[in-house]
């Protein structure tokens, strides 16, 4: 099944632009500024979620699970590592959609290629800093309706790794979903 994933998502190449970008700051796990063509634009991570950090004014602790700030600041820092780590290196944007916060939705990939497994949401769901999230494949009204094929297999792909994370209690998962996350994603 992977060869087959990849052979489509590589056939898919030629019909999608990969934009290179500077990471610029981490906002949260999950979002990120990023620098494109001289323009910085915030980019909410594809299909992820990480757990919220607490942010003085708009939200408080009482409306966290038990470790979700924990984990939310655990997911923030190695979002900045990662940052650091590629700060000399190329960095690749998939825009995919934009959110009702006015924030492009996208994937951020280490390489110039479309392989899932060199993304940055790829990567925080295997280490089990972001469980995959805010999609959907059948409900075609929805904003988080899975456009095309590429979308669909990115977002099995993470599924897979989510649920690999989870047997191997990777990150959170050591903690329990319950834990982690206040909201429950449906």
């Amino acid at each position: 099944m992977l060869c087959s994933c990849d052979f489509v998502i590589h056939q898919k190449v030629q019909s999608t632009k990969l934009e290179r970008v500077k990471l610029l700051k981490v906002l949260d796990g999950d979002t990120a500024k990023i620098e494109l063509k001289g323009k910085t634009i915030t980019v909410r991570l594809f299909a992820i979620d990480t757990p919220e950090t607490l942010k003085p004014g708009i939200n408080d602790e009482e409306s966290f699970a038990p470790y979700e700030n924990a984990w939310g600041e655990v997911a923030k820092k190695e979002l900045m590592k990662l940052i650091k780590r590629n700060s000399n290196k190329d960095i690749f944007y998939l825009k995919i959609s934009a959110d009702k916060y006015h924030r492009e939705v996208g994937i951020l990939f280490f390489k110039e290629s479309l392989d899932i497994k060199d993304s940055i949401n790829y990567y925080l769901v295997t280490n089990g800093l972001a469980r995959v999230a805010y999609f959907s494949f059948d409900k075609w009204r929805s904003p988080f309706y899975l456009k095309n094929e590429q979308q669909r297999i990115f977002v099995k792909e993470l599924l897979n790794a989510q649920s690999q994370a989870l047997n191997n209690k990777m990150g959170f998962w050591k903690a329990g979903l319950e834990n982690v996350f206040a909201k429950e994603w449906k």
